[in-house]
């Protein structure tokens, strides 16, 4: 099977961007990079690049203002809440957000997260009867396609339940007393991206206008921008605001608990990034749900103590060491297994190891499937049950492809991107079978191959500090406003070297007047040194600035080489 890359270029539209470069003030290369994000109108454009500018996207009264209503008479009488969330970042944040919320109320909500393997996903018939003990709960980032226990939880004729939800709306909906959820809204709207923690601050602002409540809104910002970006939400519409102002924010690190994760993290730099977001603090908070108790994130977040926060900071942190410990281990073992029986000839990779922490093996599949370019499966096996976590490439649907066996699963779900299941211990070997099978008659190279979407061609002109500074009207940069890539054949290596023990390479370039030079690095692209070799190798790039040594210097970062 291929693993190269198969690379798609922009067409390049010179009239329409130097029109739009004029119009809008901005680098030509900017103009060309806002057609390419299929920003359709003039005002589109403007508010991309300043999204202060983007008029505030509300949800439609008839499906707020039951929820508004409720709250406030669950307030205003002294109910008994119970906020009970998802266990990812998504969940920790909305946990934090409306708990904070609530309490300056007046209200004293009792809030959970589910234990990963003792609770599972969302809402669980087990804890039905312990939920009709409060007079309202309110669900975060689950609930809605809980159709089953929300109906046992209101059978009661006493407990109210609303759900904030941003997963797809099933047939038959829950008989919830309200539920916000952006997928009821047009795909265009500026609100149908959020996550849950851009639902709960969208809720708390229209609580606030209505209701008169006087709450420091902007501070909470940065739980917004940790939620969206944890959750891989798209940075388009009200997302890409909430983000870019969500960021500033965070920088400040005003909450006791991100100050103390950012300090015991090693972290100095003065502006928290959305990449630092991915690396740094998300996977820390991850952890407590992979592994232990996701009510550790929850109370760093909510917490105001110093002390409290410097412990949870160094708990979450150990926790993710390991993590990374527990998930070295696993791919270990599954690239032995790999080996040992050949699988790299099947065109999707099914695994399964007895007692791998099913915590991590998500994360496992997704260096699995970059390193060997196919959809992978892999499953804890506990000798009873195994829990399955599917990760894809290139344009294979893993959901539709594990449908294929969907009658060995006992539980199963997920969408194109990633999928999760469990299934009997004894039905596994049968699996793999059936998915080996399938992909062999359905998936071809050109399926498998991951696809590099590249913005533009850039001449050695274009490349300097210039454009640099000027690429960063449209950070910040994540789903569906990918950090753009750029084409060349117009540089010529003259040094190169291994890095990393071997695994990345180092680059210096130069134009063919040898005027000009350029750093580049590749980080895993040690194999794409015969390529490099070349006279004029074709080179697929990020642009950047070194700032190594107290200068200040553009640099390729190297996405692909041919």
């Amino acid at each position: 099977m291929s693993h190269d890359r198969r690379w798609q270029i922009f067409p390049a539209q010179l009239e329409l961007t130097a029109q739009i470069s004029q119009r809008l003030g901005c680098h030509p290369v900017v103009a060309q990079l806002l057609l390419n994000r299929n920003l359709s109108s003039m005002s589109d454009l403007r508010c991309f690049l300043d999204p202060e500018m983007r008029p505030d996207g509300v949800f439609p009264d008839v499906l707020m203002i039951p929820v508004l209503t409720l709250v406030h008479q669950a307030v205003l009488y002294s109910k008994r809440i119970l906020v009970y969330a998802d266990y990812d970042v998504d969940g920790m944040t909305s946990t934090a957000l409306m708990v904070s919320f609530l309490r300056s109320l007046g209200a004293t909500p009792a809030f959970k997260l589910p234990h990963r393997f003792k609770d599972g996903y969302g809402l669980s018939m087990a804890q039905v009867a312990w939920m009709q003990t409060f007079d309202m709960v309110i669900t975060l980032d689950c609930g809605v396609t809980n159709v089953a226990e929300i109906t046992a939880i209101v059978s009661n004729g006493k407990t109210e339940v609303l759900v904030l939800d941003h997963h797809t709306i099933p047939d038959p909906v829950p008989p919830a007393h309200g539920i916000l959820n952006p997928k009821v809204l047009p795909e265009t709207h500026g609100l149908y991206g959020l996550c849950t923690a851009g639902l709960v601050y969208v809720f708390m602002k229209a609580y606030c206008q209505t209701y008169g409540h006087d709450y420091p809104l902007h501070a909470q910002l940065d739980l917004v921008a940790l939620g969206t970006l944890a959750d891989v939400a798209p940075l388009v519409g009200e997302n890409r605001r909430f983000v870019s102002q969500g960021l500033r924010v965070l920088s400040q690190r005003r909450r006791p608990g991100i100050d103390a994760l950012l300090r015991e993290s090693d972290f100095d730099r003065g502006y928290v990034s959305a990449r630092d977001v991915g690396f740094v603090i998300a996977p820390r908070l991850n952890a407590a749900g992979r592994l232990a108790d996701p009510m550790f994130g929850a109370q760093l977040l909510m917490t105001t103590d110093i002390t409290e926060s410097e412990s949870l900071a160094r708990s979450l942190c150990q926790m993710n060491m390991d993590r990374q410990a527990i998930g070295q281990a696993v791919l270990d073992e599954s690239l032995k297994q790999i080996k040992e029986q050949k699988l790299d000839q099947n065109p999707v990779l099914v695994l399964h190891g007895m007692a791998w922490h099913a915590g991590v093996i998500g994360i496992a599949a997704s260096k699995l499937v970059e390193q060997f370019g196919r959809p992978v499966v892999m499953i804890s096996d506990t000798g009873e049950l195994g829990r399955g976590s599917a990760r894809t490439c290139g344009e294979v649907d893993i959901y539709r492809l594990l449908c294929a066996g969907r009658d060995l699963f006992s539980k199963f779900g997920g969408h194109k991107e990633a999928a999760g299941f469990s299934i009997l211990s004894e039905r596994i070997p049968e699996l793999r079978h059936v998915l080996v099978q399938y992909a062999r008659e359905t998936l071809s190279p050109e399926n498998l191959s991951p696809i590099v979407q590249i913005d533009a061609n850039l001449s050695p002109m274009d490349v300097g500090l210039t454009l640099v500074e000027a690429l960063q009207q449209l950070a910040p940069f994540g789903a569906a406003n990918p950090t753009p890539i750029f084409y060349t054949n117009q540089w010529t290596p003259i040094d190169m070297r291994l890095v990393g023990k071997g695994r990345h390479v180092k680059v210096t370039f130069s134009t063919m007047s040898g005027d000009r030079v350029v750093d580049a690095i590749g980080f895993g692209l040690a194999h794409k040194l015969p390529a490099l070799q070349q006279k004029n190798p074709e080179l697929a790039f990020h642009l950047e600035v070194n700032t190594w040594g107290g200068g200040a210097l553009p640099q390729f970062q190297l996405v692909d080489v041919r």
